[in-house]
Formats: structure tokens, sequence, C-alpha cells
């Protein structure tokens, strides 16, 4: 069908990709680490998954990195402004903690202390995809709430398996014994 005079014709995706410009729509991306490295001190955990959030960055998605720590391991209050000006100045990055959810019962070990209120925080954002590290566990009651409808337009959740052999191993020890 050939386009009218006035109308300007619809290019493709195949067509942008010719002209080396990908046109993408930016999308809400929250990615979740257990701690913002500082210098020498990057967890490799933590390095890796900030990695993809400036990758995701530079390719125009509005990224915010979600800081999940351990209890008694939040960095104080000027210390985080400090790393959230630097990291926006850098890498546009937005960075934000993890917010304390009163409605848990108390009796909860660490690591489902953090996985819960992780859940709590999402279900008040709105993020179009979010990225969770296998490890430590921080995205259990997440991926659960997900899965069983509890979680109001759950986000598409993407597990990051940073050591999928120590993993690996990790579950085959546990059923072997």
């Amino acid at each position: 069908r050939l386009a009218p005079a006035n109308e300007k014709p619809i290019s493709s995706a195949r067509s942008r990709m010719r002209r080396g410009r990908r046109q993408i729509t930016p999308r809400k991306v929250g990615l979740v680490v257990p701690a913002i490295p500082e210098g020498s001190d990057a967890g490799e955990d933590s390095a890796s998954l900030l990695g993809v959030a400036q990758h995701l960055s530079a390719a125009g998605h509005l990224v915010t990195v979600l800081v999940a720590p351990a209890s008694g391991q939040l960095p104080d209050h000027d210390a985080l402004e400090a790393q959230r000006k630097d990291y926006f100045e850098k890498y546009l990055l937005d960075v934000d903690t993890v917010s304390l959810s009163r409605a848990l019962p108390d009796g909860y070990g660490d690591a489902r202390k953090r996985s819960a209120h992780l859940c709590f925080d999402l279900r008040d954002r709105e993020f179009d995809i979010v990225y969770l590290p296998l490890e430590g566990g921080i995205g259990y009651y997440t991926i659960l709430a997900k899965e069983t409808g509890v979680f109001p337009k759950a986000p598409e959740l993407v597990l990051v398996a940073q050591q999928p052999l120590l993993w690996k191993l990790g579950a085959r020890k546990q059923f072997m014994s």
C-alpha cells in the first residue's frame, strides 16, 4: 500500500537500525543491590550489578538502584546523600534504600526480613522491570508474591545469578547430605 502524499511513511525497526539509531522506549528499571561499593571495598556482586545499571542508564532507561543492606549496615544519612549525588552526576543513576515495613511480625531472621521489606517496598513503587540478585535470597518474597498473584501490577522480574557454579554446588551439597 502506498502512503498518501501528505502522510509520512512509517519507518520500520530495520530501517532505524540501518541508520545506526535504535529508538527505545525508556523503561523504569529497579536494580536491587545488597550494598553500594565504595572505592576498593567494592563487593563483586554489587559492583557487577551496578555495571548493569550503568549500561541500562546509558541505553536511555530510568534506573533506580535500590540498596537492601543487612541490618546494621545502612550507611549514615550524609554518606548516603553523597553517594546519591555522586552516582547521579557520574552515571545518571538514582540511588535509594529499601524502606522498612512496619507490617512485619517479630521473629524473622535477617535474610527473611530483608526480602520481606523489599517485597513491601516494591509494591509501592512503579517499575517496569526489576533486577534481583539470586544470592542472599533478597528477592524470595517478591518472586513468591508475583507467582501467587498477591503482587498487584507486578513488574517483570530478572534474577541475576552472580556465581551460578557455587550456587549449583551448594544445592547439590544440600540434597546429597
